[in-house]
């Protein structure tokens, strides 16, 4: 029925999902997993070195940038358009790149965009995406959403994504998508849900 159509739509572009449990893996390993998951914008930055500011003069196809920096105060700085300040993906997705391509210490060297949506075209930039809705829609705890969810009768698909949505303050597409990614994770792994 509606459960099929809703969770189980296969992108071919999808990571494999041995690659899918290796970073799940690398981020529950990471300084971002000792910080803790979900964590705002400002309070991440701040606990990596990194400088936010506004810039509304990016190229068309990039959202954000991780950067280099002059200042002796920061590791480096993200740079991003102002209509997407308030979307935590595109910010998160560039601290990402700092934790796992620059390492936490360490100062930027060079430029790290994040483009607009649908223009994600290498398999480390896919990856990197991935690590981001992880790291916004932590497994175990969708693992704790969908058992709940499953324990319900009549089960309610349309109100569980909108409650997952408004919860985790995350667009319906990356809820959804990320309940496929963890019911094959949780498969994989012969983990009960």
């Amino acid at each position: 029925g509606v459960e099929k159509n809703m969770f189980l739509r296969n992108k071919k572009n999808d990571l494999s999902t041995e690659k899918t449990i290796e970073l799940e893996k690398a981020l529950s390993e990471s300084a971002l997993a000792q910080i803790g998951y979900m964590k705002q914008d400002e309070e991440l930055a701040k606990q990596f070195g990194l400088e936010i500011c506004i810039n509304d003069n990016l190229p068309d196809d990039v959202e954000a940038v991780l950067d280099k920096t002059d200042s002796p105060d920061y590791k480096g700085i993200i740079q991003i358009k102002r209509k997407y300040k308030n979307n935590s993906f595109s910010f998160i997705h560039e601290i990402i790149h700092y934790v796992f391509d620059v390492r936490p210490g360490n100062r930027v060297e060079k430029q790290y965009a994040r483009n607009v949506k649908g223009k994600t075209k290498d398999q480390r930039e896919q990856e990197i995406n991935y690590l981001t809705a992880a790291y916004q829609l932590p497994y175990t705890k969708m693992i704790g959403e969908l058992r709940l969810f499953n324990k319900q009768y009549p089960r309610d698909e349309l109100r569980f994504v909108a409650k997952l949505c408004n919860e985790y303050k995350q667009p319906r597409e990356a809820v959804l998508r990320r309940i496929r990614e963890v019911k094959r994770i949780a498969a994989a792994k012969n983990e009960r849900i």
